[in-house]
């Protein structure tokens, strides 16, 4: 795993979900996936960016670029200045349910997919402004491929190994030991699955759990049942963790449940983000949460929509602990690496507000290195350096504050 740093990003992407401001029509009814070879489509590597499962696309002829696999998604996305470079036609202006709150959006005509190994035809998609998601410079996601694809295929996901398997629906045939976790989905096609936690160690809560290969983090509890279960307050320790997501600020703290279980597969310690947003998705009361990348990674995931199961079989990192590092304020990027980069959203009682950095500080040098070709992965393995008692290492921040530069010590916090 890598962890995700608290903010460090002040635009990430969370699953998007499609609503429609005229009555919805099947979106699959035209959708087409085509195999080059026997019905399947074997060995596709991917790599994992902040536990998102990205490929390399070719949309309509284009060069390849990095998409995302995401369940959350009802749709395939693109980023607008993409599907403008490319001139895909648009046929519609339509409304987006995001984690910030609703967007309208174009939706564009003709989308056809191709990844190795099979093609993804008349895929629904919409552009959206994925330019700013945390992604590394060499591969910068441009795309997600949403519930078309999943709905018309089988999807083995290997997290260890890098690698998928798709198969038509009409003939795969499952022989593992996994557990098989019965699939639910939303008028969206949206999947979700019953799920329990302990906060604490003592009581259970039941729920209802997106499962999002598009959201990195672990869980994510929807606004409603935070506050019905006081979950904030149950945690003994929690963090301030807002976001500028797609739509806008979603607001949420950050702590640790003692256990969540997934059918017989019991994790414990996990990290766990709850939301405190009024508006957007994680305010309504569709879900009580949502399961991401950093539970998933931890199995082989097979993804069978057309029998309504997901299977799971514990991998490697399954008994791996969950990390996450706590800097206390936003970082506002400029393009890909931190040059020009600005701090935002100073907590109070925070690392950050420990090591007196203040709102619009620039940052100019860390360990007496320029920040101009650091990029954001590269941020978070130099923050996150221990010493040899295993405690995180202070590091000197150079920034500049109205015109003059000045000096600070700073250390990061961990959960």
């Amino acid at each position: 795993m890598i962890p995700l740093i608290s903010r460090l990003c002040v635009l990430t992407l969370l699953s998007l979900s499609l609503c429609l401001s005229t009555t919805r029509a099947d979106p699959d009814q035209s959708v087409i996936i085509r195999f080059d070879a026997n019905d399947r489509a074997l060995n596709i590597p991917f790599t994992l960016q902040n536990n998102r499962i990205c490929v390399q696309v070719r949309i309509n002829d284009s060069a390849p670029l990095w998409a995302a696999l995401d369940t959350g998604a009802a749709v395939c996305m693109l980023d607008r200045r993409k599907s403008e470079a490319l001139g895909l036609p648009q046929e519609g202006i339509h409304r987006l349910d995001t984690i910030g709150g609703a967007i309208h959006v174009p939706l564009l005509k003709g989308c056809t997919y191709t990844v190795s190994g099979f093609h993804l035809d008349n895929a629904p998609t919409v552009a959206v402004p994925l330019n700013n998601v945390a992604s590394l410079p060499d591969q910068p996601l441009e795309a997600a491929l949403g519930s078309s694809l999943f709905r018309n295929a089988v999807i083995e996901i290997h997290y260890a190994s890098g690698r998928l398997n798709l198969y038509a629906p009409d003939k795969y045939q499952y022989h593992g030991t996994g557990e098989i976790i019965p699939l639910s989905f939303d008028a969206h096609d949206v999947p979700w699955i019953s799920a329990q936690c302990s906060p604490t160690g003592s009581a259970t809560l039941k729920g209802r759990f997106k499962v999002d290969t598009g959201y990195s983090d672990a869980l994510i509890f929807d606004a409603r049942f935070t506050s019905d279960h006081r979950l904030i307050e149950t945690c003994p320790t929690t963090f301030p963790a807002p976001l500028n997501e797609i739509g806008g600020l979603s607001l949420r703290r950050v702590g640790r449940l003692k256990t969540f279980q997934v059918g017989t597969h019991q994790i414990h310690n996990p990290i766990a983000f709850f939301a405190q947003d009024q508006r957007g998705l994680l305010a309504n009361t569709r879900y009580d949460g949502t399961i991401g990348g950093d539970f998933l990674r931890r199995f082989n995931v097979i993804l069978d929509y057309p029998h309504k199961r997901m299977i799971l079989e514990p991998n490697e990192a399954h008994e791996e602990p969950f990390s996450y590092y706590y800097f206390g304020c936003g970082l506002q990027l400029t393009g890909t690496t931190l040059k020009s980069s600005s701090i935002v959203g100073v907590d109070a009682n925070s690392p950050a507000s420990a090591a007196n950095l203040r709102d619009g500080d620039i940052l100019l040098r860390i360990d007496g290195k320029p920040v101009d070709n650091i990029t954001m992965p590269q941020l978070q393995e130099i923050l996150i350096q221990e010493g040899e008692d295993h405690q995180l290492l202070p590091h000197i921040l150079e920034v500049e504050r109205a015109g003059r530069q000045v000096t600070l010590t700073y250390t990061l916090a961990k959960l």
